[in-house]
């Protein structure tokens, strides 16, 4: 019990803090980080929000497998960049 109890802890303030970077977005990232999150989380709810090199991130069982920020940076017109990470891939 106490094991279930500290991972939904760990959830809680994983999200929290993923949430917080999700807000600290400029508009219109925002919108579009806080869809990906609702999506990523009702897709996959055994995923765990992490705050991940200051970027929202989503990891199972300890490691990272996606994660998106926003950015301006050599994308066409801005926009959020969602990164899927291949763990294990020879």
């Amino acid at each position: 019990m106490k094991s279930d109890n500290k991972k939904a802890t760990k959830k809680a303030d994983g999200e929290a803090a993923v949430l917080a970077k999700i807000a600290a977005m400029p508009e219109p990232y925002r919108a579009t980080g806080e869809r990906l999150h609702a999506i990523i989380l009702s897709s996959a709810p055994t995923l765990q929000p992490r705050v991940w090199y200051g970027m929202p991130g989503y990891a199972k069982d300890g490691p990272v497998l996606c994660f998106f920020r926003s950015s301006g940076r050599g994308l066409p017109g801005g926009g959020v960049e969602f990164i899927h990470h291949h763990i294990g891939a020879t």
